[in-house]
């Protein structure tokens, strides 16, 4: 055997080496955990990021634009039809008549919005049938509802742009 490989300084050597080796292969394994740990965590605030997007989106309305002043879209105006909502809110409307006397046009929406939803139980009959064949939460029909009785009261006092 050579000397060199008998030399306790190569010993030394060689199991310093060996130990190095095992630190860092011990090392690489403990950051490949917290890696995992990481990503873990990465992965749930993503998934909640996601909930949260979800929940933000399920309210906005599926049967209305988002423009200005805001209109029914194709399917709100199908949903308004199933509804019936352009006869109840020309009854509505011809109550509301002498509060949305003088009002603003943006006054005129926020006066029909809070009735809409302050008179739920005087929403069309068929509401809940409605949610169920548009496959929406009842709720959002108070936007057909508010925005069909809006349009009305600013015919009514001749404010009307375009119907919706």
């Amino acid at each position: 055997m050579p000397d060199w490989f008998t030399d306790p300084r190569t010993i030394i050597a060689v199991l310093a080496a060996v130990g190095g080796i095992g630190y860092w292969v011990g090392q690489v394994n403990s950051d490949r955990k917290n890696f995992k740990e990481f990503m873990n965590e990465v992965r749930g605030d993503i998934k909640e990021i996601r909930n949260k997007f979800d929940k933000i989106f399920s309210r906005i309305s599926v049967f209305s634009e988002s423009s200005s002043p805001v209109r029914l879209n194709e399917r709100g105006r199908d949903a308004a039809k199933f509804l019936k909502a352009y006869d109840w809110a020309s009854k509505r409307a011809k109550d509301l008549a002498p509060r949305a006397e003088g009002l603003k046009p943006y006054e005129i929406e926020m006066l029909s919005e809070e009735y809409v939803l302050e008179h739920q139980n005087m929403w069309p009959e068929n509401s809940d049938e409605c949610a169920y064949e548009f496959g929406a939460p009842r709720e959002s029909l108070s936007a057909v509802l508010r925005i069909v009785l809006r349009d009305e009261l600013l015919r009514l006092m001749g404010l009307a742009e375009e119907q919706s």
